[in-house]
């Protein structure tokens, strides 16, 4: 039972430090990932990993895009060359 409780003394203690010094965006996001828990930040770094895949896959499309109306010699309707 006292190795248990151990486990839960370094997020404790983080906890009480972040709030003894100023608050930085930095602080914020630890602090909020201290109180997610395990399971939040096991979620949070899917989430990440998600929007990361979805800006590449998004970029792809724009190359994509841009390939086949430089093949079928259109001029891009939207102007964004």
């Amino acid at each position: 039972m006292f190795n248990s409780m151990m486990l839960l003394l370094p997020p404790a203690l983080a906890s009480v430090a972040f709030e003894a010094q100023a608050i930085t965006p930095l602080d914020d996001v630890a602090r909020q990932l201290l109180n997610l828990g395990i399971g939040g930040v096991i979620a949070a770094v899917f989430f990440v990993q998600w929007r990361r895949v979805e800006a590449l896959w998004l970029e792809a499309l724009e190359r994509e895009r841009k390939l086949l109306l430089k093949i079928a010699k259109v001029d891009d309707p939207t102007g964004d060359e």
